[in-house]
């Protein structure tokens, strides 16, 4: 994981409540978590529309990053 990390990239969080080695790798990395601050897709879609690229395993975040991008 640490490689793909170290690409020239600022990295943001979109999972909501991560499990515990979730957590683990947030507070080990420079990865931006602005969950908390995210109370519906609203929210989510609208920081998703400030993004260049959306990697996710979450359906829903995919929905809607396709819509936003």
């Amino acid at each position: 994981m640490s490689r793909f990390l170290d690409v020239d990239a600022t990295f943001i969080s979109l999972q909501k409540d991560p499990k515990p080695d979730g957590r683990v790798l947030l507070a080990q990395t420079d990865i931006i978590d602005l969950t908390a601050d995210l109370t519906d897709f609203h929210e989510t879609a609208a920081l998703i529309s400030c993004l260049d690229l959306v990697i996710t395993v979450d359906t829903s975040v995919a929905h809607l990053a396709a819509m936003h991008m």
